[in-house]
């Protein structure tokens, strides 16, 4: 089990009114004088109201989000930034053989905690979280900003999967379609003898796949 991710039991995060009955039913058919809760905001909400009624709980704070409340850090947060790190190295190198803007997906619903530290952990140039408004066109002008300074068609982006609930909509900056529009990006610079032929530059195109910008601009 210490090197299983996951949960074991298999179980489920389900609203408080349909698991109320069969947790009190639990809690008394095995006579419990106490209980002791391992989970997320999920979980120590739906026990947090039993708590209430008088049970006698020890909550422990497990979640990779980081998010429960009046806690430093909660288990399961350190190891999941240190994977996100190593996988922002990986796409890195990625990124820069091709050319190509390399967005990275973590979790993290309604908080940002485990982007905003494993990107700056793993050196991104824009991280998109909850907590903060942004927009497609400042997220561009962000990343063409970066290709700009490094004379090199790469970035790196990571965004928490809370964000598509706030995602604007593409109407607002299209996609082309063809590969001469698609070249947006600055292509780097590339010295060539007088006799070798001039190759055709690729066209840039984000790659949907952590650092020192959060986008936080709006409309």
């Amino acid at each position: 089990m210490l090197s299983t991710g996951g949960t074991i039991l298999g179980s489920v995060n389900r609203p408080i009114d349909a698991v109320a009955s069969e947790i009190e039913a639990g809690y008394g058919s095995l006579g419990l004088d106490a209980l002791i809760a391992i989970g997320g905001d999920g979980s120590l909400a739906i026990l947090r109201e039993h708590a209430r009624s008088g049970w006698n709980l020890v909550a422990i704070p497990k979640t990779i989000d980081n998010d429960v409340a009046l806690t430093d850090q909660s288990i399961g947060f350190d190891s999941a930034v240190r994977t996100v790190t190593q996988a922002c190295s990986q796409l890195r190198s990625t990124g820069v053989s091709h050319d190509r803007v390399m967005i990275l997906e973590t979790m993290g619903r309604g908080a940002g905690h485990l982007a905003l530290s494993s990107g700056i952990a793993g050196g991104a140039d824009a991280i998109l979280i909850p907590e903060i408004p942004w927009s497609m066109d400042a997220l561009v002008d962000t990343v063409r900003a970066t290709c700009k300074r490094r004379s090199q068609a790469f970035a790196l982006v990571v965004v928490a999967e809370g964000r598509h609930h706030q995602r604007p909509p593409m109407a607002d900056r299209p996609v082309p379609r063809d590969d001469k529009s698609t070249a947006a990006l600055p292509m780097p610079s590339r010295r060539r003898s007088k006799s070798a032929p001039t190759a055709p530059s690729r066209p840039v195109r984000p790659c949907w796949g952590t650092s020192s910008a959060v986008v936080n601009q709006v409309p």
